[in-house]
């Protein structure tokens, strides 16, 4: 950041994704296909991953979990000695989460095994992780399937229990804490805003806020639009999220087009478009724990995906945008 030169950390020879950051920022954990699991020919995201993590100090790379299951979403626990993830064992017939102390090698399960369970976030202290699980058969198929509804779930590390926080009348998604620990954002299919007489993934879901203080749930993005993948700013002030404006239903685009990036601010609900829809398709925005930063990927579409920062006190100004635009399309 203070070069502004680029380093490779990991060779392309490789299929590796998901990078997360230890909180000291001295060690990155990431998946990484290396050999061909599902033996199809080739080596891709379809494969089981390793669970690897960089030393930024030592530039030295470390397996930590072999590629014996097909592991998702790997983050390092506050103190930087455990890593948590979701996975599908060899074994196991449901999708777990799992917390391994990586010097010691000790694995514990966090939640119920009989379920399946996904989309696994630390709370900012490390004493509790929050998760989606799926329970009931709520579209009555005569199965639990991940078609069903899914609630929201609290691990206590310390009391070693869960609890239900928000219940599966609705489907809840992607829960994240807030880094002062007072809330939970996640999203949340309430209403059939596509007509089609079912409540689904192919609604828009709403953005809601759960305070563990008063134990309530609040509406704070509307489902009018499209919305995805809330996370925090790193004053807890505000959240980030991927979305569209440009919901017609007569336009058809790539599920991954044409989504930009937006910020409101939890108590006002003032919001704010800091990428655009029109012109770009963003996914795994990352806000910074220091300052109103962020990070993301963006493209377009004549374009490969690049990695892009954005002060969100500091935007562009009108000129300042319509110049970045006549150069990069």
């Amino acid at each position: 950041m203070k070069t502004g030169e680029e380093k490779c950390l990991v060779s392309d020879e490789h299929y590796s994704w998901r990078p997360s950051f230890s909180a000291d920022g001295k060690k990155v954990v990431y998946l990484s296909s290396r050999r061909d699991t599902n033996q199809d020919g080739q080596i891709d995201y379809q494969d089981n991953p390793g669970v690897y993590i960089f030393d930024l100090e030592t530039n030295q790379e470390k397996i930590v979990l072999p590629d014996f299951y097909k592991t998702k979403y790997p983050s390092f626990s506050p103190d930087g000695e455990k890593i948590l993830f979701a996975a599908w064992r060899a074994e196991a017939t449901h999708c777990g989460i799992y917390l391994l102390d990586w010097v010691k090698r000790e694995l514990k399960t966090i939640g119920n095994e009989f379920y399946d369970n996904n989309f696994p976030s630390f709370s900012p202290d490390g004493t509790k992780i929050v998760y989606t699980s799926w329970r009931s058969d709520t579209n009555n198929d005569g199965r639990i399937s991940f078609h069903d509804n899914t609630a929201i779930y609290l691990y206590d590390l310390k009391e070693e229990n869960e609890y239900q926080i928000v219940p599966d009348v609705f489907d809840n998604l992607f829960p994240v804490f807030s880094p002062d620990g007072r809330y939970i954002a996640y999203v949340s299919y309430h209403r059939d805003t596509n007509r089609d007489g079912k409540i689904d993934s192919l609604d828009n879901p709403g953005i809601y806020l759960y305070d563990l203080g008063t134990r309530r749930e609040k509406l704070v993005v509307s489902d009018e639009h499209y919305n995805k993948f809330p996370i925090f700013t790193f004053d807890s002030k505000g959240l980030v999220y991927i979305g569209s404006w440009r919901g017609k239903k007569d336009e058809e685009r790539n599920f991954f087009e044409n989504k930009g990036i937006y910020l409101i601010e939890t108590t006002s609900k003032n919001e704010q478009q800091i990428v655009s829809d029109k012109y770009y398709g963003c996914r795994e925005v990352a806000t910074s724990p220091i300052d109103c930063k962020i990070a993301y990927i963006s493209w377009h579409k004549k374009s490969n995906r690049g990695l892009y920062l954005a002060d969100l006190k500091n935007l562009p100004t009108l000129p300042e945008l319509e110049k970045i635009i006549e150069e990069n399309l």
